[in-house]
């Protein structure tokens, strides 16, 4: 099996409400989807996922550029050397990229074997998972509103962003 083709495709994934950090006030976050075609009429498929708005082209860049070029014609089912030729061309500040052709990989495993790839990892070692979210920026009762309706949800770990604002930072965790 040779790899045919790989492609990413930036994609904004809008948020529900806007998300505000030290870094500045998000509307949602650009990711980039990431296809791997082979010559056995497999495709995988993984996500490129970045925090902020910007980094999804910057995945995308990096992926339809140097590694495509460089992944063609390469076994998909060889993962390991298949990263090993990724970190020879793209520094650690693309590890989204990396990551979603690694996850494009094991799809095309998985479709290969028919088998789901979490029994290529090993098999499921637990039914859920816990989750946790970090809180929007704001003022204290948009806070601690953003808290009720996270825990509401189910969410059992909360984080607080801080950095903007000192003494509303403390107002924040006082709370």
């Amino acid at each position: 099996v040779k790899i045919t083709s790989v492609r990413a495709t930036p994609v904004l994934m809008p948020r529900p409400t806007p998300f505000t950090s030290s870094l500045g006030t998000h509307a949602g976050s650009e990711n980039a989807v990431v296809e791997i075609e082979t010559d056995a009429g497999i495709t995988g498929v993984g996500e490129a996922s970045s925090i902020w708005d910007r980094r999804g082209r910057g995945c995308a860049d990096d992926i339809n550029g140097l590694l495509a070029e460089a992944l063609v014609g390469r076994d998909p089912t060889r993962i390991r050397l298949v990263t090993n030729a990724m970190d020879a061309l793209l520094s650690r500040r693309s590890a989204p990229a990396k990551a979603g052709v690694e996850m494009a990989l094991w799809d095309i495993l998985g479709k290969a074997l028919d088998t789901p790839v979490h029994q290529l990892l090993g098999g499921a070692v637990r039914e859920r998972l816990a989750l946790s979210r970090s809180l929007s920026m704001g003022t204290v009762d948009e806070v601690l509103a953003q808290a009720d309706t996270l825990v509401d949800e189910g969410y059992g770990t909360l984080k607080m962003k801080v950095g903007r604002d000192a003494e509303a930072d403390v107002a924040n965790l006082s709370a």
